[in-house]
Formats: C-alpha cells, structure tokens, sequence
C-alpha cells in the first residue's frame, strides 16, 4: 500500500516539475519578447527624431 502511495505522489510531483519547466520557458519566452518590442520602439523612435529637424527645414523653406 504504501508504495503505491508513494509512486502516485511521486507521478504528482514528475508532472508538476514539468509543468514548472514548462510555464519558465514560456516566461522566459514572453520576457525575451518584450525586451526585443522595446528595443524595436526605441530605434524606430531614435530614427523618428532624426528626421523631425529635416522635415521641419522642408516645411519651413515652404512657407516662403
């Protein structure tokens, strides 16, 4: 009786250690997207800037 106690807690707790790998990969997963979405952001907000003075130059030499 008491090894079959014993296997069933230990199928429980094989099954929950892979279930816990499981939610750390895909946290590690999301993790990895949002550093990589931010660094995305920042380059394509470092590029808008760049080009805001020239496209103020082309709307000033416009108007006149």
């Amino acid at each position: 009786m008491v090894a079959i106690l014993h296997g069933s807690v230990g199928a429980f707790f094989a099954s929950f250690l892979q279930y816990l790998v499981i939610a750390l990969i895909l946290a590690g997963i999301a993790v990895l997207g949002v550093l990589v979405g931010k660094k995305l952001r920042m380059n394509k907000d470092k590029k808008k800037a760049m080009m805001a003075p020239e496209e103020e130059e082309a709307a000033a030499s416009a108007k006149k």
